[in-house]
């Protein structure tokens, strides 16, 4: 990981990256195309949020056994920075829903990637092509 801009892969993605036979192949394949290309250019990076949501969907949509979301986890963060939440990410947030209507739980998720100087979050959740701050941009990598 000797990206040149740190990007923030969201929960979705990383659903898509690990699940191909319950999620579609289709999107399966251009996520690890996406993903192969990112890691040669750029540093990913989720948070601690992201990996608490991974495993909720895997094991309550999907029916994943614990031992093989461990196993996800683990792919997870053998090739991203995981950001831990703090009480600054927190207030940040709260900024954020009051300026850009955003749920509670995306905001978490934009306001770690600005605290720690991220440059791109992709992810199909959030408004494609859409400006947070002067910082931080949102993409779909299904739409890019």
């Amino acid at each position: 990981m000797t990206g040149s801009k740190k990007v923030f892969i969201d929960t979705n993605i990383w659903i898509y990256a690990f699940l191909s036979e319950k999620t579609g192949n289709e999107k399966n394949k251009i996520i690890l195309q996406f993903l192969e290309a990112e890691i040669k250019q750029d540093l990913l990076v989720t948070s601690i949020q992201c990996i608490n949501e991974f495993h909720s969907v895997l094991s309550r949509k999907y029916g994943t056994c614990g031992g093989e979301i461990k196993q996800y986890i683990n792919g997870i963060c053998e090739i991203s920075e995981i950001i831990p939440l703090n009480i600054d990410v927190y207030w940040k947030a709260l900024d954020l829903i009051k300026k850009f209507k955003f749920s509670f739980w995306d905001s978490l998720i934009a306001s770690a990637a600005i605290l720690n100087d991220v440059e791109i979050i992709y992810s199909e959740d959030f408004q494609n092509n859409f400006n947070i701050e002067k910082s931080l941009k949102i993409l779909n990598p299904f739409k890019n």
